[in-house]
């Protein structure tokens, strides 16, 4: 089941937009301009203190890994932070860059999934971010072409990095993955690091209601909680990267914790929601649960 809210030019008719609305579209040109604004800021750097920063706090390389029993190829992208300097994960929030991975010059290649490790709930600048300090290691697993063969990963990897300043940071990478390698502990590690299945740990099922704001609309996710969960953040996340979404606000309601984000579309005139698409993450004081889609 799905939900469109079409474009139209009522929705920008002054009568139309109350001071709530005004308000969430404000919060949401704020927060795209505050990540542009921080990135700008390291881009105009001086080149040299730039370089020698990035160089001075982080390292990235790509850990080769084995061939699984289903073909695909298991391998790691490991980023180690100096101290007090942070890394992001795939929904950032409201600064910060999620890593991007570029294997345009790969061979045997076909495709890479990126398996992130339970985030951190950080403070950045005075933003509510999520990530990894100190190390971390992403799990990669890339579908092989001809699975008994050699592959080659070739491209670049892109990350952001925070401390009381923000900087990008790419590197390039070319491997070799042999279809004999062996596992590596660290990304087995990794794997078992993984947000637990929500449903499958006896918590939810997801509940969603969604509102048209203009362009954009607000969603409400629902998940019944027990007194012995103690939540600490929760994320919504669509599958599509042409919605952007706002931070999720949360708030207990009785036995029922209600998760609220606002989202639009970028470069779209229309919003289509899928409801098995919408994904929900929470952080407790004790684990990280990922919900994917709406019950109803």
């Amino acid at each position: 089941m799905s939900l469109t809210v079409p474009h139209s030019s009522a929705a920008h008719a002054p009568n139309d937009l109350n001071v709530t609305s005004l308000l969430r579209r404000f919060s949401y040109l704020a927060g795209m301009i505050r990540r542009i604004a921080l990135f700008l800021v390291a881009l105009l750097l001086p080149a040299a203190l730039h370089a020698q920063d990035v160089d001075n706090v982080v390292t990235v390389d790509l850990v080769p890994g084995w061939r699984t029993a289903d073909g695909t190829h298991m391998a790691g992208l490991r980023i180690s932070l100096a101290p007090r300097w942070k890394t992001y994960w795939r929904a950032p929030g409201s600064a910060g860059l999620p890593p991007e991975l570029d294997l345009s010059g790969s061979k045997n290649i076909k495709d890479a999934t990126l398996h992130f490790p339970s985030p951190e709930l950080l403070e950045v600048s005075g933003m509510e971010s999520f990530g990894y300090h100190g190390s971390v290691l992403i799990p990669i697993e890339i579908a092989i072409a001809e699975a008994d063969q050699p592959a080659r990963a070739k491209g670049q990897i892109e990350i952001g990095v925070c401390d009381t300043v923000c900087l990008p940071f790419a590197t390039e990478f070319d491997i070799s993955l042999p279809p004999e390698g062996r596992r590596d502990p660290a990304i087995v590690s990794a794997l078992l690091d993984m947000p637990q299945d929500g449903i499958a740990a006896g918590l939810g099922p997801v509940t969603c209601r969604f509102r048209p704001d203009g362009n954009g609309l607000q969603i409400e996710a629902e998940l019944p909680i027990s007194t012995s969960l103690s939540p600490r953040a929760a994320v919504i996340e669509f599958a599509s990267k042409d919605i952007w979404v706002s931070n999720t606000r949360s708030e207990i309601r009785g036995t029922t914790l209600v998760n609220t984000a606002d989202a639009f579309p970028i470069g779209t005139e229309t919003l289509a929601i899928d409801r098995a698409s919408v994904r929900l993450t929470l952080l407790t004081d004790d684990a990280v649960f990922d919900f994917q889609g709406c019950q109803s």
